[in-house]
């Protein structure tokens, strides 16, 4: 009895103890840490874990946005976190040499190896930059522009299928193609996710996994209470199938030769470590696929799938998008990148105007002061103390009216010039402002790529089928819902669920094959 009477005290007194301490904590934060005087959610303020509760949500980057709409271009939005809503903010944090990535990143990090998205030393960063943005560069592309358009006309084949069958999810068959194509590109193999069944499970598991890092990012105390695995236990089980996968790809790709084809699996291997001077070994490899996949996968799948939801959703804009690329290509066969494909101004245009009004990475990429610089930092003329991480929310730059007018509209006249569009100063602004592929040192190394595929893809799509909205309910899926949440209440906004990599589903769409129109009306 007495023993167990111990324990009660004991803990009684670790409870006390306990709330004692967060009463300390939390005192202080609110009224004499160095960042008290910025407005921003009360909890906020109190505990990182406000962030990873929206991000569990997956509804992080509308909290944020409505955080500024009500607090100002600068909030609090984490004990030690400042988010900004201004270009001059967005140039000085991203293109800011003296920053590096946040200490949180490391919770992505791998058993024993860096990717290119965890890494923080810049030297390190750099090798691996150099290394993506070879498989991935615009020449890179034309070498391999063919094996991209296998898989854009096995998704027509694809669409084509499913049209038969009533209104098609877009989201559905162009993740897919996503993987297929970086999968191929990366390894000389693709995953063949739209024609088996096998690893379609990939494009769910991996969105999944995307909440968990998300959540883990914004509140790295996550991992030391174990919620992070009691959440999300089931990722962990499919994570080893996944890596089974990526090695086996790795190890059939190294049977060929690491100079069989420039890929991203040549330039990986063919690389050396910046420190050592030691090759690149596999195990490297596969923890830089684990993310160059979902990444390279997922992004243009985000693009194009809101450009759809948008064209279908604007008639005119639609009409006018499918008669430039129908003058521009006679038929499917006369699709590829060159100087054709990069006169389609008006399709460019579709695909920025997509891309800002719902980006394919909306959250905020943060950055902080390195350890060894004691230089005063100034971001939009705000003196940043020492260990704030600071950054730049991406979907509310692009919805900040100073550099977007009407910023809910798809309004594609906002990246022409002329009598109808902006001024070529407006114009400026609003490409400065445009954030979908980050910038400076960090930014994505694969914007060449995903505009060839999305372009491509777009014109494939148009030129072989005449596209509607679906039928009742489903011709509102991938928008919002004005009777049932706040937060997602724009109806003809495409809706993103913020997974870090934004997640998305629809729109559903009515495909009719333009061969089968024409024969009707020869009839």
């Amino acid at each position: 009895m007495e023993y167990l009477s111990f324990i009660a005290l004991a803990t009684k007194g670790a409870l006390l103890a306990g709330i004692l301490r967060c009463v300390v904590v939390w005192s202080y934060r609110i009224t004499l840490h160095p960042l008290h005087k910025y407005p921003g959610p009360f909890f906020a303020k109190l505990t990182e874990w406000y962030g990873a509760y929206h991000a569990l949500r997956i509804d992080l980057h509308l909290i944020t946005y409505y955080e500024h709409q009500e607090h100002g271009n600068v909030v609090r939005c984490s004990p030690n976190k400042l988010v900004f809503n201004h270009l001059e903010a967005y140039q000085d944090i991203y293109r800011n040499e003296r920053l590096s990535k946040a200490h949180s990143y490391r919770v992505t990090r791998g058993v024993g190896y860096d990717s290119i998205f965890s890494v923080r030393d810049k030297k390190l960063h750099c090798h691996k930059r150099k290394i993506v943005s070879k498989a991935v560069s615009e020449k890179s592309m034309r070498t391999v522009e063919y094996i991209m358009m296998q898989h854009i006309d096995t998704l027509i084949d694809q669409l084509d299928k499913s049209s038969k069958k009533g209104s098609t999810n877009m989201a559905k068959f162009i993740k897919r193609l996503g993987f297929d194509v970086v999968s191929d590109l990366a390894f000389g193999e693709s995953l063949n996710l739209l024609t088996n069944p096998t690893y379609c499970w990939i494009t769910s598991w991996v969105e999944m996994l995307e909440v968990q890092a998300n959540a883990r990012l914004q509140a790295p105390t996550i991992m030391w209470t174990g919620l992070s695995i009691s959440l999300f236990v089931f990722t962990l089980v499919r994570k080893f199938e996944f890596v089974k996968l990526v090695q086996e790809l790795a190890n059939r790709r190294l049977e060929k030769g690491k100079h069989d084809r420039k890929d991203f699996f040549a330039s990986m291997m063919g690389s050396k470590d910046p420190f050592t001077g030691r090759d690149t070994r596999m195990p490297e490899v596969v923890q830089e696929a684990l993310f160059f996949l979902p990444a390279g996968g997922e992004t243009t799948s985000k693009a194009l799938c809101a450009l759809f939801s948008y064209v279908s959703r604007y008639p005119e804009c639609q009409q006018r998008l499918v008669k430039e690329v129908c003058s521009t290509f006679k038929t499917d066969a006369d699709v590829y990148a060159g100087s054709e494909l990069s006169s389609c101004k008006y399709l460019r245009a579709c695909l920025d105007e997509a891309m800002y009004l719902s980006p394919p990475i909306c959250g905020t990429l943060w950055r902080e002061l390195l350890a060894t610089d004691r230089e005063p930092l100034v971001i939009d003329g705000h003196a940043i103390p020492e260990g704030t991480l600071v950054g730049v929310n991406i979907y509310s730059l692009h919805h900040n009216p100073k550099y977007f007018p009407d910023p809910f509209t798809f309004n594609l006249e906002r990246w022409l010039t002329g009598p109808n569009g902006n001024t070529t100063e407006q114009l400026k602004l609003a490409t400065g402002a445009f954030a979908a592929f980050s910038s400076g040192s960090k930014g994505c190394a694969g914007k060449a790529m995903a505009y060839m595929e999305a372009s491509l893809v777009v014109c494939k799509i148009l030129l072989n089928f005449d596209i509607d909205r679906g039928c009742g309910m489903q011709s509102d899926m991938g928008g919002g819902w004005p009777h049932m949440c706040k937060l997602r209440g724009r109806r003809d906004e495409y809706q993103l669920y913020d997974h870090f990599i934004s997640g998305h589903d629809g729109p559903y769409l009515k495909l009719r094959r333009k061969t089968e129109i024409e024969g009707m009306a020869q009839a």
